[in-house]
């Protein structure tokens, strides 16, 4: 921007959010497992939504509340059938009540991509983007590797002031449930640790092949589901394996 030197642009915007993000703020993060087809949707999400910035047709302003960052990550995720999407340019007094922040997001990554009702078809395919994921790549939101990691912010360093730096939970504070389930994905072993995880996927899966006895789905939606049970019950059994010989 005109009003910056390079210097000034070079700290106060670049190093935090480009290069060294925890120079800037502690890091939160939740993996998500994609194959190539579901990448491929991340990827072409992306250079459609910059293309026009990038050809000049369009200048991007960054609004907290109606276009932010975190709308960007969300809707990635969203191309690859993870969740619905978090749509843009709502209006501001509407926008202002649910918008998507990163501490948030992270929570809500990781409990989407770890604690769906794997057990419950009935339950779990009345979600719409977990039903049109399954049809379309035979795969659910939730399975084994979606683990969570943090790190903190680098003190002291010369560039920011650490003591202020804070990413926050937008929630209300008196009876938000973010910070909970927050300490519950940093309290938990099978959100943090492969193994845990391997093996918290396994009892959910023995737990599915039980629930599909009770299912009033129709066949075209539990033949699906059940397959995709089956085939990560098997590639589980053959991970976990692979995991305690490494021990």
């Amino acid at each position: 921007p005109a009003y910056m030197s390079r210097d000034v642009y070079k700290y106060e915007i670049s190093i935090a959010t480009d290069y060294a993000v925890c120079f800037g703020r502690d890091a939160y993060r939740s993996r998500v497992p994609l194959n190539a087809p579901r990448m491929q949707h991340v990827v072409d999400y992306l250079n459609a939504l910059n293309q026009p910035y990038r050809e000049g047709q369009k200048f991007y302003r960054w609004r907290l509340l109606n276009d932010n960052c975190t709308h960007v990550a969300h809707n990635a995720l969203s191309a690859a059938g993870f969740w619905a999407p978090w749509h843009t340019g709502q209006c501001i007094l509407v926008a202002a009540f649910k918008f998507p922040v990163p501490k948030n997001e992270m929570v809500n990554l990781a409990l989407r991509a770890n604690d769906l009702p794997l057990e419950d078809p009935d339950t779990l395919l009345a979600d719409e983007s977990a039903r049109t994921l399954l049809m379309a790549h035979g795969t659910l939101p939730s399975g084994p590797g979606a683990l969570t990691s943090t790190a903190a912010v680098v003190t002291p360093n010369d560039v920011y002031d650490t003591k202020k730096l804070r990413l926050i939970f937008y929630d209300n504070p008196l009876w938000g449930t973010y910070r909970f389930q927050f300490k519950r994905l940093l309290s938990e072993p099978r959100y943090r640790e492969l193994r845990a995880n391997l093996h918290h996927f396994a009892g959910c899966y023995r737990a599915a092949e039980r629930g599909i006895v009770g299912s009033r789905l129709p066949p075209e939606l539990l033949q699906p589901y059940a397959r995709h049970i089956a085939t990560q019950a098997e590639c589980l059994a053959s991970w976990l394996q692979q995991s305690e010989s490494v021990a």
